[in-house]
């Protein structure tokens, strides 16, 4: 552990160590001009999370409080601003993707369905699937296994709609 106390130990010049509190602590090297995205999408491989579920956080010098960082920010600019001996330390927050979303009622699915596009929702057979929206008459959004996306409606189906569709036979 002595090798942590030294200003500059495992940074390489030009770069900075960014270590992020978590539900465990990671640490990794960066170069200064690394973007915001790229350290966000660095941070979320090693948590194991999609990066736009998580929230990047620091404590400006001399304060308590944890203040966001956003797209709009450079990591260069934030690692001039909150570096200190080679270091810029954050904190990473995992967001509820359903913090803004009401759901409508759930869904099973049916079959298998393979995302066509970044809009769509992927999921299997079985999976039970909360609707947050009615896109229209074919297309549904939901959320499923930490995701949020539209899928086709006839890939899935309400029970209480088979219930009801059952007993009228």
């Amino acid at each position: 552990m002595s090798n942590q106390t030294g200003s500059h130990q495992g940074a390489e010049a030009g770069s900075v160590v960014v270590k992020v509190h978590y539900t465990y602590n990671i640490a990794l090297s960066v170069p200064l001009d690394t973007p915001y995205h790229e350290l966000k999408e660095q941070i979320a491989e090693k948590v194991g999370h999609p990066a736009s579920q998580l929230r990047l956080r620091h404590k400006q010098h001399g304060s308590r409080m944890l203040k966001p960082l956003s797209e709009e920010m450079e990591l260069d600019h934030i690692v001039q601003e909150v570096a200190e001996v080679g270091r810029v330390t954050l904190w990473c927050q995992r967001e509820d993707p359903l913090a803004n979303h009401n759901i409508l009622y759930q869904m099973v699915a049916l079959y298998d369905y393979d995302a066509q596009g970044p809009e769509d929702l992927e999921f299997s057979e079985g999976d039970t699937i909360d609707v947050l929206s009615e896109v229209n008459e074919e297309w549904l959004e939901g959320h499923c296994a930490g995701n949020i996306g539209i899928f086709p409606c006839c890939f899935a189906y309400r029970e209480n709609d088979s219930l009801i569709q059952d007993s009228e036979y």
